[in-house]
């Protein structure tokens, strides 16, 4: 998304400004991530204090993994296999949600887990046989998604992106094993340089 394009030229740079901020407030789907982004910056000053200790920061990833993304993968996956044809786990599942949202977790919950992880991780050096068990489980948690999604959409026979969010056990696994396999790879081909740079200016830095 360029500032300076063509409708930008033709009728003035405010109207570029005006036109952009359109799109990132009520705009394309696809820059969500960009008021994500605006909001993480915003809780920085909180979020430093947190990983300013491993101990602090080992107990946020903790509560975050439990209530943002275990929690509700755990429900998911039986509303999705099990409450569906069963009232009683219907009924805990029901208990369980309520229960969860008169918790108000909320300090712990959405993208900031993934903030402070990938802080975290790029802290901390993971030895090469554990990162081959990163690999292994990123793999398993790749094919969870595919495979699960699809034993859903055969039997409802109906599109299911069930398991296709980012607060999910299996998408987490993935990310770590991206983020791992990113991190330690041996970047020597000049190409490949230039392209990550390339890519990295139409997806800021991420």
């Amino acid at each position: 998304m360029h500032l300076m394009n063509k409708d930008t030229l033709e009728n003035g740079v405010l109207y570029g400004l005006k036109a952009h901020l359109d799109s990132i407030v009520v705009g394309h789907y696809h820059m969500w991530f960009i008021l994500m982004i605006i909001g993480m910056y915003m809780c920085t000053p909180f979020l430093k204090k947190i990983v300013s200790e491993e101990k602090t920061t080992k107990y946020f990833l903790g509560l975050s993994f439990i209530f943002a993304i275990f929690i509700t993968w755990i429900i998911q996956l039986t509303n999705d296999f099990i409450a569906y044809k069963n009232d009683f786990a219907a009924k805990v599942v029901g208990a369980v949600n309520t229960n969860l949202s008169s918790m108000c977790m909320n300090m712990v919950l959405g993208f900031s887990f993934y903030f402070v992880l990938g802080y975290y991780l790029d802290k901390r050096k993971i030895e090469k046989r554990y990162r081959c068990i990163v690999y292994i489980i990123g793999v398993i948690g790749f094919a969870f998604t595919i495979i699960v999604d699809s034993i859903i959409a055969i039997r409802t026979q109906q599109y299911c992106n069930n398991y296709y969010g980012n607060f999910n056990v299996n998408v987490v696994c993935e990310a770590v094993a991206i983020h791992t396999l990113v991190k330690y790879h041996d970047y020597r081909s000049e190409t490949l340089n230039k392209f990550a740079i390339t890519i990295s200016k139409y997806g800021f830095g991420v």
